[in-house]
Parts: C-alpha cells; sequence; structure tokens
C-alpha cells in the first residue's frame, strides 16, 4: 500500500489514532471471543453531533461562522483528493487515512471496555478501519474485557501490510506508517466491547489503539477516533457485525443531535430507491440528470457518471464536465447580479439576498437512477456573511470524480440497503424523525 504523503491534506486524519504507540500494550490473553453480527431483528443507533456544535468536543468557540465555512469548503476539496486516491489503489484494504483538524463533520458517542468508557469518534463512510485514541480516550488499562491481538492473528493482523506490519511471531500486532514528510504513528491491533445508545453490548470489536505520534502535526489533538463505515473487510464497523442495512437522517441545526440507525432500526425507503455502483470498496450511485427548476442542464448522463456519497465531505462537487453547464444554468435561472465572493475563488457564483428571496429561487434537483432528489435552497445555497449568499455545489478538485457531501444530505433520510445492493434519498424532517424514532417526511 502506498502512503500518501501530504500532512496539510485530508490524507493526515483517520489514521493518525488508528496507528500509535508510546507505551506498547502487554498482551492479554485469555478471552475466547465469538463472531457477532446483527440479524434481522436486532438494530441499534447511534447520536451524531457537529464537530462545531457547542456539543462538540472540538467545538472552537472563538471560530467565527465564515471561518468555519471557508475551512469545510477547503475541506471538501481536499477529501475529493482523498476519495480519488483511494479509488485509484489497487490493495482492498486501505489505511491512507490521517487527521486534519477541519475535517469529518459529524462525531458520534459510544462506549468501549468493561467497565464502559465513553469516547467521541468521527462517522465516515469512507474509511475502513475503526480506531481511538489512548491519549485522549479510551483506556485499556481500566478495562478487564480489552486484549490486544498477537501477530500470527490471521483474521486481523495479517491482513495488515507487510511493510506496515512490525511484529513478530507471538508478539502482540504492532505496526508502524510513515509518511513522506517523516510524520509516523504506531499502534496495537485489540480487541474490547462496543456499546452504542440504548444498545445492549454489542461484544468485541477489533481496531486500532493509538498511543504514540513521532510528528508535530498530532500534537495537542483533542480527538478520541473514527468508526469507519466502508464496506471493506475486516476492520470496518459495517463488516465486523455483518450490516446490511444503515442509515442517518442529518440536522442542520448543529446545537441538536442527528441519528444514524443500523439494521433493523434503519429507514429504508424501497420506492425510493437507486441501485450502488459496483463498487465494492465504497458508496456511489449514478448521477443520470441534474435540473434547476424545470429545466435540465444539457449534459449528457455519460458526462455526469457517478457520485460518492460520503458522510466525510462537507459540501458536494462535481466534475467540470458536469459543473460548467450547470453553474452556466444557475446564472441564467437565478435573477440575481454577481457579487465576488468574500473568501474564497472556489465559490463561483454568489450574490446578495434575504434568506426569504434565497428560499424561492428555482430548486436544484439530482436525477439518480430511479429516483430524484431535490434540496431546499438553504443548503444549495449558504450565507457566507451579512446577506451574501453562495452556491454552495462547487467544482471538483478532481477532473473525474463527483461527490455528494453532508450539508446538501441535510434533512435528507439517506438509506444504505447492501443486501439488495440499493441507496434510498427522502426529503425528511431529521428533527422531527429524531424525536418521535422514525422517519417524519418532508412536506
Amino acid at each position: 500500500l502506498a502512503i500518501m504523503g501530504s500532512t496539510t491534506t485530508v490524507l493526515l486524519s483517520l489514521l493518525f489514532l488508528f496507528f500509535s504507540t508510546s507505551n506498547f500494550i502487554p498482551l492479554i490473553q485469555s478471552h475466547n471471543y465469538s463472531a457477532i453480527s446483527l440479524n434481522n431483528n436486532e438494530g441499534f443507533s447511534i447520536s451524531l453531533i457537529h464537530r462545531d456544535s457547542p456539543l462538540s468536543p472540538l467545538y472552537n468557540h472563538s471560530k467565527t461562522p465564515h471561518e468555519t465555512r471557508i475551512s469545510q469548503l477547503k475541506h471538501s476539496i481536499s477529501r475529493m483528493n482523498y476519495l480519488s486516491s483511494l479509488l485509484h489503489t489497487p490493495q482492498k484494504f486501505s489505511t491512507q487515512i490521517s487527521y486534519d483538524p477541519d475535517s469529518y463533520l459529524y462525531i458520534a458517542s459510544y462506549y468501549i471496555g468493561t467497565p464502559a468508557q465513553k469516547v467521541f469518534g468521527f462517522i465516515d463512510t469512507a474509511s475502513d478501519l475503526i480506531w481511538t485514541n489512548s491519549k485522549t480516550s479510551f483506556k485499556s488499562g481500566d478495562s478487564t474485557s480489552f486484549i490486544s491481538l498477537p501477530c500470527k492473528d490471521k483474521k486481523y493482523c495479517q491482513k495488515l501490510p507487510s511493510n506496515q506490519r512490525t511484529c513478530k511471531g507471538d508478539d502482540q500486532c504492532t505496526y508502524i506508517v510513515t509518511y513522506a514528510d517523516g510524520a509516523s504513528t504506531t499502534g496495537v491491533i485489540s480487541q474490547d466491547k462496543f456499546q452504542f445508545d440504548v444498545s445492549g453490548d454489542l461484544g468485541p470489536l477489533s481496531f486500532g489503539y493509538a498511543n504514540d505520534a513521532s510528528s508535530e502535526h498530532f500534537t495537542g489533538m483533542d480527538v478520541n477516533g473514527c468508526l469507519g463505515l466502508s464496506r471493506v473487510p475486516p476492520f470496518s464497523l459495517i463488516a465486523q457485525l455483518k450490516i446490511n442495512k444503515f442509515s442517518h437522517c442529518l440536522i442542520k441545526d448543529g446545537s441538536k443531535s442527528s441519528t444514524m440507525r443500523f439494521g433493523s432500526e434503519a429507514v429504508i425507503i424501497s420506492e425510493k430507491s437507486t441501485p450502488l455502483v459496483d463498487e465494492p470498496k465504497y458508496y456511489h450511485v449514478q448521477l443520470e440528470g441534474i435540473s434547476v427548476g424545470n429545466t435540465k442542464v444539457p449534459v449528457r448522463p455519460r458526462q455526469l457518471g457517478s457520485i460518492y456519497v460520503d458522510t466525510g465531505a462537507s459540501y458536494t462537487m462535481l466534475k467540470e464536465t458536469a459543473f460548467t453547464p450547470f453553474l452556466k444554468l444557475v446564472k441564467e435561472l437565478v435573477p440575481k447580479t454577481a457579487v465576488p465572493s468574500p473568501y474564497d475563488e472556489d465559490l463561483q457564483f454568489c450574490f446578495k439576498a434575504t434568506e426569504a428571496e434565497v428560499k424561492v429561487l428555482p430548486k436544484v434537483t439530482f436525477h439518480f437512477t430511479n429516483v430524484d432528489v431535490t434540496f431546499a435552497n438553504v443548503v444549495t445555497y449558504m450565507e457566507i456573511e451579512g446577506g451574501i449568499w453562495c452556491l454552495a455545489i462547487i467544482k471538483s478538485s478532481e477532473k473525474d470524480s463527483s461527490v455528494l457531501g453532508n450539508f446538501q444530505m441535510t434533512n435528507l433520510n439517506v438509506g444504505y440497503d447492501l443486501e439488495q445492493n440499493m441507496m434510498s434519498f427522502t426529503s425528511a424532517n431529521c428533527e422531527a424523525s429524531t424525536a418521535v424514532g422514525g422517519l417524519v417526511q418532508a412536506i
């Protein structure tokens, strides 16, 4: 596996805590854990908070709203570069993940160990890993059910690339990853019990237990870990629990919690479903057309291609062959005089308006195979400052890749049906849905 080198891009994010060790953990034996999975009668949920919410452990009181938006915009661009690199990596298992302080916008709280210790982790549908950080979070010595896996473990340890596995024989499963700038992280593959929200003990999960990092880029980062939600075995939450359905309904108001549901609790609307493109790692669907109001963007389906559905990206990005005609049509149909972007050239169409005026602009619709998704104007455009709004769907930094980001997924119930190889998209009042425990569709 080739390690991506820049610590300034999104390639310095989740792997940080997955691969870290300053004090190696003694190998604990005797626990004989059996495989666990969710059958059709079981399910659980996870509460999600926005990283910039006052509820978040990463909340920055000094950061202004426009600074937050611009940092998220920059992250979206870096994120696209990261996703594109994963798609073109031939290995089945990716560890090209790192820590970027402005990445991964939704954070889950859950519990590890016996007795249970509360931790926070970013959710990421493009990550193959579960990891946690011993420096700021989970303490293995306080858990009677914790074990570190041996190097000879074939199910997990031996799946690591040989150039990253540093252990031998019966030693614990230790490893190291080195970046092009010399930064490195080391860690131990371990197991312990996990619990989410009101669910019971889901049994042991394997995860990276991170203790040490050699680079200044990794110091002072108050983040606890990650829940990897890709389909790639063996480390992701989806693969370990053999989850075949999950869904999320993200709330735009950062002061409230959103919900992600798994197993039988997942909300999948079959009549609002589109096939997953046949790509075994991540989640992307076919984009067949785009409309602004009642007018279709003059672009062929092959120029649109597939689009990633990515909880780790902030804003939707369209590849150039789709974005250029889309932007042209938006400018033609939005009766507002363009003004320069206040802060960033990647925001290519900005104008002055009130929120009431924005709400009645022509709506943008993405036409997927068998289902249309119309976005509310308050997520198609974002207010940068004092009445200046900008189009929040931007041009991709990658020629051949597009991504559907979490800003546009707010107030959408997004369902992942891996058994049927489908995804569903339903307009919803996510705040009300969370309150009643079911789906409240938008009118």
